[in-house]
C-alpha cells in the first residue's frame, strides 16, 4: 500500500530533472522514449493496484 498522495505530473516529466537521466534522450532518443513510456505504464499499474 502506498502512504502518499498520486503525483500531479508524469514521470518523464520528474525525472528529466533530474541530472542522471538527462542525458538519455541526447545519447540514445530512440531507446530513452521506449524506456520511459514502459517506466511509465509500470507507474500506471502501481497506482491501479
Amino acid at each position: 500500500m502506498l502512504d502518499f498522495p498520486r503525483m500531479c505530473i508524469r514521470l518523464r516529466d520528474y525525472a528529466y530533472n533530474e541530472m542522471r537521466y538527462k542525458a538519455s534522450p541526447r545519447t540514445n532518443p530512440e531507446c530513452a522514449r521506449r524506456l520511459m513510456e514502459f517506466a511509465q505504464e509500470l507507474v500506471d499499474l502501481r497506482w491501479e493496484t
